[in-house]
């Protein structure tokens, strides 16, 4: 009895201990595919973060965009005067483009003239306001009253209107490096105020005609012109 008791207990010990690797061989694999399942987790957190990192560069790309967009609008669309560059005999501020007539009856189908900027009072005379943005399109447009400059005929002689804006020939530009405005259609002609002067409503205020002349560098004080948006500005080129 005493030699059975003994044999019984090895055989309970090895029992024992191959329960206990077989439980402890099933803990790894669990780990593991716990660890595994973790690090997907983790990674789709990380890819995840990364989207969102990204998408403020995308807004912050399109904002620099329009910021650069609406600059350039506002570098091209302003309301000015168009002035001769020389102010010839001017009392207060050179002559400008202006419609002919004045206050309550100023009338597009009158056509320009040369008349006294109106900027020296501090303001831009409505009837001499210039859309810079026409410019780029070789156009002369009035946006206050909704017209354009145009020629009565490509011709030395002919005087200088205003119309609905049709993009024709007689409506097309030709802006010079030296401030010469001339028909497109032909650049040997150029805007030339005359050099008889007259006063307007007061003694203060000058005018005098405009119509298209042979280009001439004896005539440059007379046919050269720029702008400008208040007369503490300098006078810039059309063709600038």
């Amino acid at each position: 009895m005493k030699n059975r008791i003994l044999l019984a207990v090895p055989m309970i010990a090895l029992v024992a201990a191959c329960g206990g690797s077989s439980d402890e061989a099933a803990s790894p694999v669990e780990v593991a595919d716990d660890e595994t399942a973790t690090d997907e987790v983790v990674t789709d957190e990380v890819s995840s973060d990364e989207s969102t990192d990204a998408a403020p560069e995308e807004a912050t790309d399109t904002e620099a965009a329009t910021d650069n967009d609406s600059a350039a609008t506002a570098a091209v669309a302003a309301n000015v005067e168009i002035t001769l560059l020389d102010p010839l005999d001017g009392v207060l501020n050179s002559y400008c483009l202006d419609i002919s007539g004045g206050n309550e009856s100023v009338d597009p189908a009158n056509g320009l003239q040369a008349h006294t900027c109106y900027s020296y009072d501090g303001d831009l005379g409505t009837d001499q306001v210039f859309d810079t943005a026409s410019f780029a399109s070789n156009a002369l447009y009035m946006p206050i009253y909704d017209v354009c400059g145009e020629v009565s005929e490509i011709a030395s002689g002919a005087t200088i209107g205003l119309a609905t804006c049709d993009g024709s020939d007689l409506q097309t530009f030709e802006f010079g490096a030296t401030g010469t405005i001339s028909p497109a259609s032909d650049t040997s002609l150029c805007f030339t105020a005359d050099a008889e002067t007259r006063t307007g409503r007061s003694s203060d205020h000058q005018l005098t005609d405009l119509s298209l002349a042979t280009c001439s560098d004896d005539l440059a004080a007379y046919q050269e012109w720029g702008f400008r948006a208040s007369l503490d500005d300098e006078i810039s080129l059309l063709a600038s």
